[in-house]
């Protein structure tokens, strides 16, 4: 539900043109949201070492975030630059 919220802010961000830096910053709390959910769900072997399928995941998501802000943000501006 955060993440909606999230996205529908870069979105009124970019419907009023303001600054980019409104896409790193959602995609940063976005991947820090669903991490630290995952890691409370799997608190129990927080001790084992990340595997390379784990930190592939990681930045798989964090392009994945940091497209969704972007793609929310250019659609927002396109919607503002339309009105």
């Amino acid at each position: 539900m955060l993440r909606y919220v999230m996205l529908a802010a870069v979105g009124v961000a970019g419907f009023a043109h303001a600054s980019w830096w409104f896409v790193p910053a959602a995609a940063i709390l976005s991947t820090i949201v669903d991490w630290r959910t995952k890691r409370w769900m799997l608190r129990r072997w927080s001790s084992a070492e990340p595997s390379t399928k784990a930190i592939t995941y990681f930045v798989t998501g964090i392009l994945a975030d940091l497209g969704l802000a972007a793609v929310s943000y250019l659609l927002g501006a396109a919607f503002g630059n339309f009105l």
